[in-house]
């Protein structure tokens, strides 16, 4: 599945490039997310870095969304009037606690604050689809963020 991930990624920054936006990088991992490319149009560092992007593991996704929010405020105190999209790649799997909360509240939280903010989140969804132990947040996310969900 992260092959399928990370071609979407690479798609996800070709399109950055042909409409000239400013694309970033943010990964899931561990213990909390990493901003691994902040908001840039040197479309060639996204590319490496999504090529060394580490698998398996522990997935932050509230932490992940948390710094997107940042992100977005960040930009937009640059330029009022940027639009952010957002692509999340994920099989939805979180296990991980950003505020000590249960994570299905963080999400919730998280997503609401991201539809108040006009965040449009698209969901790449490698959620197997068949018999997967663990609870997807992608159907929240859909439901409480307004988010787009694509089965991959």
């Amino acid at each position: 599945r992260i092959s399928i991930a990370k071609g979407i990624a690479e798609k996800l920054v070709e399109n950055g490039y042909i409409k000239k936006s400013k694309v970033a990088l943010i990964v899931a991992k561990g213990n909390q997310a990493e901003i691994f490319v902040p908001p840039t149009r040197n479309y060639w560092e996204v590319l490496e870095k999504i090529e060394g992007i580490p698998t398996g593991g522990r997935t932050p996704l509230s932490s992940a969304l948390y710094n997107l929010l940042l992100l977005a405020d960040r930009e937009r105190i640059k330029d009022r009037s940027v639009r952010v999209r957002a692509f999340l790649i994920t099989d939805g799997k979180a296990n991980v606690s950003l505020f000590g909360k249960r994570i299905k509240e963080e999400i919730i939280e998280l997503a609401k604050a991201l539809r108040k903010k006009g965040i449009e989140l698209s969901i790449y969804d490698t959620g197997s689809g068949g018999i997967n132990p663990g609870i997807s947040y992608v159907p929240l996310l859909k439901k409480v963020a307004n988010a787009k969900v694509y089965r991959v």
